[in-house]
């Protein structure tokens, strides 16, 4: 039987088993496989599947200045190679690079020293979907914004906001801060901006919040968050993640007692809730699409708290605690770690921390293990006035189609399409690809 003479239904669940590239290719099979593929219907279905199946995702990996690689990270928790990808936006090199053997290097990371400041690009928040915000811009600068499907090279320019806060009653401070994530009431992408204004009289701190809609192509500006100048309440704006439909981030009220703020990207209502727990050192994160704080005692003992249930303070959890004597010297060479993804069997978590070294923790044994990646890059630290920052970013990313519709990244990168034998190659491994889909979809009908 020929794959234009199966019916609908099974073609559509063929698809769905195929990676994102093959499916490009796909588009071009005939009018009713384009049309499927491109169906809201079918991008939803692929996307379920490939997050299901764990079967297309890969690390995502932001190095200074604007350097992008992607680490294949299958089922199995076994890494592929270190592959470096274009962004949709690039920076140019730094003009000053300072001694890789200058005695400031710390003794414990092989990294290239960088002379600042300068233009990075950056990932904004983590992967939601497949997609991931990006960020040109550097200290004290607003630069472009794309959303960005690393999977399939497609892209979309974020146009820039058009609101500004009344500044005659009104005073800027600093740049905005943004996070990303998605509405699920609306199935949109949303990308939120947050900017901190001093009111002249009487004095309060105020902060603009304001939604970019994928959907809509359009800024607005919802409710103004006001704050006394005089009190000691402190929003820790740089550190605001995705979850479930929400965007969270800290607020110190200046005694180390911390309560969770959140902002419904539906509703665009705020919340609130109490942290687990009340330390100087709190760092909020995702696991396995529940809410994460890490808790740093010094550096000599972290802590990770998940909550398993949103909103619910009953639910927060202790699930690892690690101190110096497990981890040798780990505790001592970082202050944060990222936690990135559960392993199979939810017994361990893949971790990576400031200066890009990856573990494994075991939260049954409360044991470290390093994972070594052939091909990833050095960790990177820029240095400005004898002050050490580290812009790397990394993320995990599921294989999807979302935002097939964008712009393409590699179009005006390459003019010329590949080689015939890299034609034929690609087109002999699509052909692979869609013979094992149609077999494990055969075996599911009977």
């Amino acid at each position: 039987m020929s794959l234009s003479n199966l019916l609908p239904e099974l073609l559509f669940e063929i698809l769905t088993r195929l990676p994102p590239k093959d499916l490009l290719r796909s588009l071009c099979v005939s009018k009713s496989w384009n049309a499927t593929i491109r169906s809201r219907r079918f991008i939803k279905a692929h996307l379920q599947r490939s997050a299901a199946t764990n079967s297309d995702r890969a690390l995502l990996v932001g190095s200074y200045p604007s350097d992008f690689f992607s680490v294949s990270f299958d089922d199995s928790e076994a890494f592929g190679e270190c592959v470096e990808i274009a962004p949709p936006l690039k920076c140019p090199e730094p003009a000053v690079e300072v001694d890789p053997f200058d005695p400031r290097l710390p003794d414990f990371i092989s990294a290239r020293w960088i002379k600042c400041p300068a233009a990075y690009t950056e990932i904004i928040g983590r992967s939601v979907h497949g997609l991931v915000c990006i960020r040109k811009g550097g200290k004290g600068e607003d630069g472009d914004i794309a959303f960005w499907n690393p999977s399939i090279q497609k892209f979309k320019m974020i146009p820039p906001t058009t609101l500004e806060a009344d500044l005659n009653i009104m005073t800027k401070l600093g740049s905005p801060c943004y996070a990303f994530g998605y509405d699920s009431i609306n199935d949109d992408y949303k990308l939120v901006g947050f900017v901190e204004f001093r009111n002249k009289e009487p004095l309060f701190l105020t902060y603009s919040v304001q939604i970019y809609s994928l959907k809509s192509n359009s800024w607005k500006r919802i409710q103004n968050i006001n704050i006394p100048w005089w009190s000691d309440y402190v929003f820790d704006l740089h550190n605001i993640v995705y979850v479930t439909g929400a965007l969270c981030w800290l607020m110190d009220d200046g005694s180390d007692i911390y309560t969770i703020v959140t902002l419904d990207l539906a509703t665009e209502e705020c919340g609130a809730f109490p942290a687990p727990v009340d330390k100087p050192y709190l760092f909020l994160e995702v696991l396995g699409d529940c809410l994460y704080i890490c808790v740093r005692h010094g550096r000599t003992r972290h802590d990770g708290w998940i909550m398993k249930e949103f909103g619910v303070a009953e639910s927060w959890t202790l699930i690892y605690s690690i101190n110096e004597e497990d981890s040798g010297s780990l505790c001592r060479k970082t202050f944060h770690y990222k936690p990135l993804v559960f392993s199979k069997n939810s017994g361990m978590v893949l971790f990576v921390d400031d200066y890009y070294m990856l573990f494994w923790i075991d939260i049954e044994e409360d044991t470290v293990k390093e994972v070594d990646i052939h091909g990833f890059p050095p960790g990177v630290v820029m240095v400005e006035n004898y002050s050490i920052s580290h812009p790397v970013t990394v993320t995990i990313c599921v294989g999807s189609l979302c935002l097939l519709d964008g712009d393409d990244v590699l179009a005006a990168r390459h003019q010329q399409g590949p080689s015939y034998l890299e034609e034929a190659e690609s087109s002999k491994q699509s052909e692979e690809s869609l013979d094992l889909a149609v077999e494990a979809a055969e075996d599911d009908q009977n």
